[in-house]
């Protein structure tokens, strides 16, 4: 009886630390943050009460910065002006009547021990104008 307890204790002494590292290393959190927003710095006011628009697309754009011990994510851009440009350039904006509406921008922060990670995803409707 005691040979067998004291195997039983032998091996809860060796389950036990990495029982405690999993515990430390494994859990992670994520934390979602949209914001819906219609406002561009751009100050040109676009009335759209009348039909002479037209719902031609549905963009999106992407930007992400990881970080280890708090450091990286060293980009000359903020991300959400990457996303942005990102998102732009797949409307299409230039030399044509199009603008993007209704933007929303989404933030995900993903946390683990000693690392994170920052996502960010634009989307906007691509208007086209008819008249």
């Amino acid at each position: 009886m005691g040979a067998r307890f004291s195997a039983t204790k032998k091996s809860l002494r060796l389950l036990l630390p990495a029982f405690v590292a999993a515990l430390l290393l494994l859990p992670g959190c994520a934390v979602h943050n949209g914001l819906y927003n219609n406002v561009n710095q751009v100050v040109t006011s676009v009335e759209l009460g009348e039909a002479n628009y037209e719902v031609v697309a549905y963009v999106t754009g992407y930007a992400e910065a990881r970080y280890i011990f708090g450091v990286g994510g060293n980009k000359k851009r903020t991300l959400v002006e990457a996303a942005k440009s990102e998102m732009y350039e797949k409307a299409g904006l230039l030399g044509s009547p199009k603008a993007v509406i209704n933007q929303t921008v989404e933030t995900r922060f993903s946390f683990f021990p000693f690392f994170q990670k920052v996502e960010v995803t634009v989307s906007g409707h691509v208007i086209e104008f008819t008249d």
